[in-house]
């Protein structure tokens, strides 16, 4: 049951989609403008540097959260699935019709929780 329930809250967590709360909070309809992707990249044409960055960490931090929660609740397994749950959460997001970004940034977050030699290599990479 605490598996069912971590991965889920790790799916709703990386629905949680910065890359379309970011530009709405500085009045922009982010479907609306460039690739119509709301993905950190998308926003960073769009918008900017800082907001495209604001994007890309508040992701990131997505990822690190599902998979700490998965690993605390549960076990370090379960922690990449919930790291995986959230990358398809942000990919498939609930709250914006399942229209999410690619998940890079959710994805690279999670492993530098979980791996964290090879996360910062990704990262860089």
């Amino acid at each position: 049951m605490e598996t069912l329930i971590a991965l889920a809250i790790a799916y709703l967590l990386g629905s949680i989609d910065a890359g379309v709360i970011v530009p709405r909070i500085l009045g922009v309809d982010i479907y609306a403008h460039g690739s119509g992707n709301p993905g950190a990249s998308n926003v960073m044409r769009t918008l900017g540097k800082k907001a495209g960055a604001a994007v890309m960490v508040i992701d990131a931090i997505k990822g690190v959260l599902a998979a700490l929660i998965g690993t605390v609740l549960v076990s370090d397994p379960i922690g990449f699935w919930c790291g995986f749950a959230a990358v398809v959460g942000h990919v498939f997001p609930v709250w914006h019709r399942f229209r999410g970004g690619r998940g890079v940034a959710t994805a690279i977050g999670a492993v530098l929780f979980l791996e964290p030699w090879f996360g910062l290599l990704l990262a860089l990479g």
